[in-house]
């Protein structure tokens, strides 16, 4: 559950409680697009066992990326260099 720990990101980021609500609208959508390739995926793999090595792979990124967003103080990381976008 992330919807909780907003206040607290954007204090860690240093930005407004609504530039973070847009990152939960993403994490969203790839949900839902993860879901929707997930269901296309699956009744092509076909042993039970391989299903559940995914789903267990998938599972333990999922749970690393929740288990670090406490620590995160950079909204966008990278993304405020200048010589990303210079010529």
């Amino acid at each position: 559950m992330t919807g909780p720990t907003l206040p607290s990101l954007a204090e860690n980021c240093g930005v407004s409680t609504g530039d973070v609500a847009a990152v939960f609208t993403w994490k969203g959508l790839g949900q839902i697009i993860g879901a929707i390739v997930a269901g296309l995926a699956f009744p092509r793999i076909t042993t039970g066992t391989w299903k559940l090595v995914w789903c267990g792979i998938f599972i333990l990124f999922n749970g690393c990326a929740m288990a670090v967003m406490p620590f995160v103080s950079d909204l966008w990381p990278g993304m405020n260099e200048p010589y990303l976008f210079s010529n």
